[in-house]
């Protein structure tokens, strides 16, 4: 076809991938293409005959080729636009999986497709539970374990010529329920209905495929409770005292639910069987014995005696019509004995209240009644306790008598009483004592009171008197009062030195110092120098009037008496003030000129005449 154009169509997987810059061309081994249209335009050709041979995927460098514009081929090309690349599998794409998934499980291949065969670039939005292998296209988990819930991945995929597509993927990640091991439930066991302690019935083993999940279990029966046991893993017990009846309930059916930290459960149920027992029985007691003051410490009183038709071994223990009782029984015999020496009792008659068990039932309490003869009688303490607190000036002196305890006990004809004191807090033991003859309170003979010093200001005071066998204890208060102390200065004497200036002036910091044994209080200072002012609390000096040292009789040296004050009592020191000239006046001379003659035969060192000059400065910056 002479002078003639013709278009072939190039079908979308045969076309050539052009990128930015690229020259289209053709290439003859052998003699030129035949001219044909030149279109016009700009340099845009390129020829070159130096080639050379170029295998299949061989290059060659155009960029050392000049573009011309003389020639025209009779092959001409057209440029379009590609296809775009899509997702493929994306369209509402969702997967699911469980929570307890590993590092690497697989979750979905995501799939790509472009219509020129261009090599794509995809890639996902970084996740924190989710990786995706941009060669593989295959999306996996990232992390041990992941919270359940739905995750949005996000996904794009890009051709060379940078067009892209956008997807989605929806992963559900589903909660793993807790499971109730079957080796720990269903089960049955067995309780006696007079348990009355909190009793562990049976250990619930449970597992849960979440990693982070916690598994609780609780169950619905009254008289039962679900809690850790020391093993850190869920168990059924009975309550304290729980009220177990065999004739009211032979059997329990308490149903178990264990849930984990998404409301996932898993339900059991442990039976209960309720057994009879047959309690054990006293043989002796009620019963009441009779023993002297004179019974040493860990002597015998009394043999419990009991039964029980099981042949279940018996425990032994008991309480005490008093808190602090002499006897004790011992708690697999049942023998009473003393746990003390008896003579220091003053009570006539003692309860004790004992009770047997067979491990399964305890029964009581039965009582024993202890009497005791010849009793000591017991000195007391008459004028304790007071209905006001004691109070001791901080500033009284060693050995002042605050308060004398008097006792009264009818056995004074043959014995003696003997006073002792406790204090609270025990700070007060070193500025307070009890005379152990008298019973007197007094301040102590070696340490002053010092109410700064104290760190408890009011302090409880126990007083016991004691025959030797018996005590009586009493208590008072004693408060220390605060009494007001004076100031002190430091030194007995301050220094400040300065020039002399106008009223208002700073002429310096003597560096005061002062102490004052009541912390609280605010010291103030003040001179007794007409001329001078003195900060009240810092101690600095200044002139109170135009001090000149110029004006005849205007000192340079002051001494004046410093007081430091806390608004009541007060400190004295000596204050010495050295005030410095300066020289602040010009000097002038008596005339503007001076005129003098002189003869022809004036000898050297004859006078001319004299000048006058003046200076306002006294002393060293006076006249001259």
């Amino acid at each position: 076809m002479v002078n003639d154009e013709h278009t072939a169509a190039i079908g979308i997987g045969e076309r050539i991938q052009v990128q930015q810059d690229d020259y289209l061309g053709i290439y003859n081994p052998g003699n030129p293409i035949v001219s044909n249209k030149n279109e016009g335009g700009g340099k845009d050709f390129k020829e070159t005959t130096n080639v050379g041979n170029i295998g299949v995927g061989g290059t060659f460098n155009w960029g050392t080729v000049t573009t011309d514009d003389d020639r025209k081929y009779a092959l001409n090309a057209k440029v379009n636009s590609g296809s775009a690349p899509t997702f493929t599998n994306l369209g509402g794409a969702s997967v699911t999986v469980i929570d307890s998934a590993g590092i690497g499980h697989y979750l979905f291949t995501v799939s790509v497709n472009d219509d020129d065969g261009d090599t794509l670039t995809t890639t996902m939005t970084a996740e924190t539970y989710f990786d995706f292998d941009t060669t593989s296209l295959q999306v996996t988990v990232k992390t041990n374990g992941v919270a359940p819930g739905t995750y949005t991945l996000n996904f794009q995929t890009t051709d060379p010529c940078s067009s892209t597509d956008t997807g989605v993927l929806s992963v559900t990640v589903t909660n793993s329920p807790p499971v109730i091991s079957m080796s720990s439930l269903p089960h049955y066991v067995y309780i006696h209905e007079d348990t009355t302690t909190e009793t562990l019935l049976r250990s619930i083993t449970t597992s849960d495929a979440s990693p982070s999940d916690t598994v609780t279990c609780s169950e619905t029966e009254a008289k039962f409770l679900s809690k850790l046991t020391p093993a850190s893993v869920y168990g059924i017990y009975s309550k304290t005292n729980p009220g177990l009846s065999y004739t009211t309930k032979k059997k329990y059916t308490i149903d178990v639910t264990c849930t984990d930290s998404y409301s996932a459960t898993d339900t059991s149920f442990l039976i209960a069987y309720i057994l009879p027992n047959t309690p054990p029985a006293f043989t002796n007691l009620p019963d009441s014995v009779s023993i002297s003051t004179t019974t040493a410490s860990g002597t015998s009183v009394f043999q419990v005696a009991t039964s029980d038709s099981e042949g279940d071994t018996i425990t032994f223990s008991s309480t005490c019509s008093v808190v602090s009782c002499p006897f004790t029984i011992h708690p697999n015999t049942g023998e009473v004995q003393t746990n003390t020496n008896l003579n220091v009792l003053t009570t006539v008659g003692y309860d004790l209240f004992i009770s047997i068990s067979d491990g399964q039932t305890t029964v009581g309490s039965r009582t024993l009644t202890v009497l005791i003869t010849g009793i000591n009688t017991v000195p007391v303490i008459q004028n304790l306790p007071l209905t006001f607190s004691l109070s001791v000036m901080e500033t009284v002196g060693l050995s002042t008598s605050v308060y004398k305890v008097t006792a009264a006990d009818p056995d004074t004809a043959t014995q003696s009483l003997t006073y002792s004191a406790i204090f609270s807090p025990v700070e007060g033991a070193t500025v307070f004592t009890v005379d152990s003859a008298t019973g007197l309170l007094r301040t102590s003979s070696a340490t002053q009171i010092d109410y700064e010093a104290l760190t408890a200001k009011s302090f409880t005071v126990s007083i016991s008197v004691t025959d030797g066998q018996a005590t009586d204890t009493q208590s008072v208060s004693v408060a220390v009062v605060d009494i007001n102390e004076a100031p002190a200065f430091s030194l007995t004497a301050y220094y400040v030195s300065g020039n002399e200036g106008v009223s208002g002036t700073v002429l310096g910091d003597p560096l005061l110092s002062t102490t004052d044994p009541d912390p609280a209080d605010v010291i103030t200072y003040s001179i007794n120098c007409p001329d001078f002012t003195i900060d009240p609390t810092s101690g600095v000096i200044s002139f109170a009037i135009d001090y000149d040292l110029d004006i005849i009789s205007t000192a340079s040296s002051v001494s004046c008496t410093l007081t430091a004050s806390d608004g009541d009592l007060e400190a004295y020191a000596f204050l010495f003030i050295t005030v410095n000239a300066v020289n602040d006046n010009t000097p002038t001379f008596g005339s503007d000129y001076y005129t003098f003659y002189t003869s022809s035969f004036a000898s050297v060192g004859d006078v001319l005449g004299s000048v006058t000059a003046t200076d306002g400065d006294l002393g060293i910056y006076g006249k001259r």
